[in-house]
């Protein structure tokens, strides 16, 4: 198996182009690029708001690859901000195609014609055999599901979230686990610990039932809301 290139710049032209070599060129997947940039300490982007990892993991370095700015193209008007009935949050929503416009920016091209090339190529290998679309681990028309304990519990070691993270396709055999660890290797948790959906699930139904639903909470509860 051919080793990951040593390098350890944390320039972005360095780093644009070592990300495309190994993914249009090594056959890397993406979430083993962001494990090997973590296990080599190179910083990602700042992080968005809310998150506290400077870490890559498979979004960053999907982004990366479908930036067109390296390519040497802009692209405005790609997405629109649209309030959500009832709750009144403005969430970003993607425009048609159509609708973009692109200009050429040869001052900003960090990745050559031939090397673009071989990643759209790799994209498009991958869908044909995956489904995969723009969104990581969704598979084409099929929609996020969210599930019992989405959201609620974190990692006992690095404080990222718990989430679903093997048994992706079998219900039966999905399972929970850190998904700093899932996403961004050993160099950012070293929780590799995974657990069964509904093992977890019924464990934490049980424990708030022995818990919470006791006669005196129920009636200490009670009480305080009369």
């Amino acid at each position: 198996m051919m080793a990951i290139p040593v390098w350890k710049s944390i320039r972005t032209k360095p780093v644009v182009e070592r990300i495309y070599r190994l993914y249009g060129e090594h056959g890397y997947s993406i979430k083993r690029i962001a494990h090997a940039l973590n296990s080599e300490g190179v910083l990602a982007p700042q992080p968005q708001k809310g998150r506290f990892s400077r870490s890559w993991c498979v979004s960053s370095v999907r982004h990366i690859l479908l930036n067109r700015k390296y390519t040497g193209s802009a692209v405005w008007n790609p997405r629109r901000k649209i309030r959500v009935p009832g709750t009144g949050k403005r969430v970003f929503r993607p425009r048609p195609e159509s609708d973009w416009v692109t200009i050429d920016t040869p001052q900003l091209r960090i990745i050559g014609d031939d090397l673009s090339a071989a990643v759209r190529r790799r994209f498009a290998t991958v869908r044909k055999l995956w489904g995969r679309v723009s969104s990581p681990g969704l598979a084409s028309g099929q929609q996020r599901q969210v599930y019992l304990f989405s959201g609620l519990l974190q990692c006992g070691q690095c404080g990222g979230s718990i989430a679903l993270v093997m048994g992706l396709v079998v219900m039966a055999q999905r399972g929970y686990g850190c998904s700093l660890h899932h996403q961004s290797g050993d160099a950012v948790c070293s929780k590799a610990l995974t657990i069964r959906r509904d093992d977890l699930e019924d464990r934490l139904l049980r424990g708030l039932s022995e818990s919470v639903l006791r006669p005196e909470a129920i009636d200490y509860a009670v009480d305080r809301i009369s």
